[in-house]
């Protein structure tokens, strides 16, 4: 249940919002907690000169990263227009797609070296669709890069929220069992090369600053505030 006060929107209706201040937050402690996750993630898969698609790339916040790799094609998914165009201001020469639906449309069977998203899973309801759908797009031996907001966290109460005109929004979110998502890959045939976690430690000294931001409030030591895979997709026999 949305919390007393706090109107929850669909993720549709909140990036519409959010898109206006999403790339000001320096200190969202949840999003910094992703990018060393991310990194880690990532810095084994095949991006250098393969075909990337990120899926659910808002405003490009990892393609600094992505880039600096080379990869032959880029390609950003999302279904928020108003995300893709912040990310067309940051980088004009990119290749979006807009998403309507659960399809890609804009990627053939097995077109596509590395899948990437990052927070994005948690606001799709059906994700054994959305897995399914990113399997198809991926060639065999192809790999996966996923990070999400960790159901231990949202069990524990933190939420996706936002500010908004001095208001809050919190933004729809599913959390998905780490072991149901386990059990997602092994029937899709995606084996796990890499299965990282953070957790926010206000304590640490590098995270001094950060412990008195508000939106550390919620993110105890013990909870692991993030999620994250490295798939990598079994190679058929058959197909070349």
């Amino acid at each position: 249940m949305p919390r007393r006060g706090v109107p929850r929107l669909t993720p549709c209706d909140a990036y519409r919002l959010w898109s206006e201040t999403y790339d000001a937050q320096a200190e969202n402690v949840l999003l910094l907690l992703e990018a060393d996750l991310f990194a880690g993630l990532a810095a084994q898969a095949p991006v250098e000169g393969g075909v990337v698609a990120d899926v659910g790339c808002g405003t490009g916040r990892h393609w600094g990263w992505l880039l600096a790799r080379r990869p032959r094609l880029l390609h950003g998914v999302d279904s928020s227009p108003e995300m893709l165009s912040r990310l067309r201001a940051r980088h004009p020469g990119a290749t979006l797609h807009l998403r309507a639906g659960m399809r890609l449309d804009a990627f053939a069977d097995a077109s596509v070296d590395v899948v990437v998203s990052t927070l994005m899973l948690g606001h799709v309801r059906a994700v054994d669709e959305e897995l399914r759908e990113w399997t198809r797009v991926l060639r065999s031996g192809g790999e996966i890069v996923v990070t999400d907001f960790h159901p231990d966290a949202f069990r524990a109460g933190m939420r996706r929220t936002f500010r908004h005109e001095g208001r809050t929004f919190e933004v729809e979110h599913h959390a998905h069992a780490v072991s149901a998502l386990r059990a997602l890959f092994d029937a899709l045939d995606l084996q796990v090369m890499g299965l990282g976690e953070r957790t926010f430690d206000p304590s640490a000294p590098a995270n001094a600053a950060l412990a008195r931001s508000p939106h550390a409030r919620h993110a105890a030591s013990s909870t692991p505030v993030v999620v994250g895979f490295r798939l990598r997709k079994g190679v058929r026999r058959f197909e070349r």
